[in-house]
This record gives structure tokens, sequence and C-alpha cells, in this order.
């Protein structure tokens, strides 16, 4: 049916996830030697060289979308991280480009 097609065409050209939906995360508290780490953290996701700031940080908050960036770009960042092995947190802002949210 016409339903069927245009469903089948949408999936066609939806992007495709920068990294797999298996991926399994567990929140865990810190402690004993955990407690003798620091974790170096930073905003990724804005359009700098986020592999580069990932060689550094330990966990990067990446940005939403509303003040910069664009879905596209947090997927690829996530994804970035994901390989970096950096703990991943969430940059809300107002959407406000002008102001920077």
């Amino acid at each position: 049916t016409a339903l069927q097609e245009l469903r089948a065409s949408i999936q066609e050209t939806q992007p495709k996830p920068a990294f797999s939906r298996s991926l399994q995360f567990k929140l865990a508290p810190r402690s004993q030697d955990g407690l003798k780490t620091i974790d170096l953290n930073a905003d990724a996701g804005e359009g700098y060289d986020d592999a580069g700031l990932l060689r550094y940080v330990t966990s990067v908050n990446i940005a939403c979308g509303g003040h910069v960036g664009s879905p596209e770009m947090t997927a690829k960042t996530v994804a970035l991280a994901v390989e970096a092995g950096a703990c991943i947190g969430a940059h809300p802002s107002f959407v406000d480009r002008e102001g920077f949210g």
C-alpha cells in the first residue's frame, strides 16, 4: 500500500545512529580506590575538537542542541566519548543561540 511505501522511504532517509544501541551503561557509586581519583570533566559537542579534548578528560557534558550543536553533533560526540571510555552527561540549555543558552 501507499502507507507502507511511505514508511519504508522514511526509514531509508532516517540517520543511522553513530553508536550501537546495545551498549549497556551501569551507574555505580565510587568507593575505596575510586575515592582517590579525580574526574576531569569538560563541556563537549559545541563544535570544537572533541576528539582531541577526549584524550585528556574522563567525562564530558554533551550539548543537547539548545544553545549550540545539533542532534547529529550530539550523536557524534556520544560515539567519540564511548570510544574514548569517557563518562557522559547532558549539558541542557535554553533554546537561545544568540545569548548562548
